[in-house]
């Protein structure tokens, strides 16, 4: 909340559930975007803590995707530490 009251978790459970978060940011369309090194993908979520995808399998698959970031143009880049590179999606 405003006063920094406690509101709720997002990702323990079910198929959202992140095994280890490490970076998140905020895309276009207003979805939190959380990175997950040992689930090796980053899931997407609604605001509120509704898990909505995964974005995993693509035609480059994570090995330990670190971070995530979205550019004002709204391209999502996500940096992978396994691969030694950095992902690029619009």
């Amino acid at each position: 909340s405003n006063e920094g009251k406690f509101l709720y978790d997002i990702g323990i459970e079910g198929p959202g559930k992140l095994r280890c978060p490490t970076g998140l940011a905020i895309d276009k369309f207003n979805n939190l975007l959380v990175s997950d090194c040992e689930g090796g993908n980053v899931k997407v979520f609604t605001l509120e803590g509704k898990f909505i995808n995964s974005i995993e399998g693509q035609a480059t698959e994570f090995q330990i995707p670190w971070a995530v970031d979205v550019s004002n143009a709204g391209q999502v880049f996500i940096s992978d530490v396994g691969k030694h590179c950095v992902h690029v999606f619009e």
